[in-house]
């Protein structure tokens, strides 16, 4: 082969060298073969989801106000909007410092400061609390500071002359002094909202201001989504914010499964801080004999 042939020949095989690259580019170009995500990376591109820089358990709060959807459950809330005053539930609900005879209180209280606008909290939901006639816990529940109006509540109610015990998630309006939202602990609300940890059930929960508007946050499991479970413009008079234990026994103990409250978070001027003693203190009246305990001080507590 003579060197005019050669060079021919090497000049052939670099044109056809770059034409397929150029070809296989645009191909993977056209299937989106270049980026195809990791795990990692679709959780941090996800608005919704758990991005990397989210350094508290369970998954990430919105990143904008508008990353939030509205609730995909309405058949399960049993409450009647039209006439809320049938929400109302004897016997009424205990104010901090102020204890009902016959009421037992552990909490973590989260200090007013004007700068902090949501909480977030992981809440343990059981199915087959039985109490007597006249009995309620609330454990746990979730209140922002700063005059929320809503609170996050894991009820469980036998109303006086009721057969059963009421096992719900509930959120309660201070204003009007009722439930606003009830739905009970059935398997559609466990087949989306409630996730295993450890062996034990929880559901995600925010309760945050947006601009003049509160609103009760709930993380749907199947759709990666934050579900707006009710939203309010009102406001109370309550400083002070909390994730509790609050019974009503009318001085009779029931056998009750071990209830966890944790990961309470307050955020203050657009920062998550967990509610150590810079954000909050212990709060306990407890007059039942269940054992309480700090698995870390103040955002996450076990009782029995």
């Amino acid at each position: 082969m003579t060197t005019q042939n050669r060079k021919k020949l090497t000049d052939w095989k670099v044109m056809l060298s770059a034409t397929v690259f150029v070809l296989l580019f645009s191909s993977a170009s056209a299937l989106n073969l270049d980026v195809l995500p990791t795990e990692a990376n679709a959780m941090k591109d996800n608005s919704k989801g758990n991005p990397n820089d989210w350094p508290f358990e369970g998954p990430a709060p919105p990143k904008n106000p508008d990353d939030v959807v509205p609730d995909s459950t309405p058949e399960l809330n049993t409450i009647d909007k039209e006439f809320p005053e049938k929400a109302k539930v004897a016997p009424p609900r205990g104010k901090f410092g102020v204890p009902i005879a016959g009421q037992a209180d552990f909490a973590s209280i989260a200090y007013q400061k004007s700068t902090i606008n949501a909480v977030y909290g992981i809440l343990q939901p059981h199915t087959t609390v039985s109490l007597s006639s006249g009995q309620v816990l609330y454990a746990p529940a979730l209140q922002p500071p700063n005059y929320s109006p809503l609170e996050v509540v894991t009820a469980y109610v036998r109303a006086t002359g009721s057969s059963t015990t009421e096992n719900a998630y509930k959120v309660w309006n201070h204003p009007s002094s009722s439930f606003v939202v009830s739905k009970s602990f059935d398997a559609t609300f466990f087949s989306n909202y409630v996730v295993v940890e450890g062996g034990k059930n929880f559901f995600y929960n925010i309760i945050e201001k947006n601009g003049s508007q509160w609103r009760v946050l709930l993380y749907n499991k199947v759709s990666n989504s934050w579900e707006v479970q009710y939203t309010s413009t009102s406001s109370s008079s309550i400083n002070d914010g909390w994730m509790s234990w609050e019974s009503t026994f009318n001085g009779a103990c029931p056998s009750i499964p071990s209830v966890q409250g944790k990961n309470f978070l307050v955020k203050d001027n657009g920062s998550w801080q967990s509610v150590t003693s810079s954000y909050g203190k212990a709060y306990n009246t407890m007059t039942c004999s269940y054992p309480t305990s700090w698995v870390s001080q103040f955002y996450n507590w076990i009782v029995n």
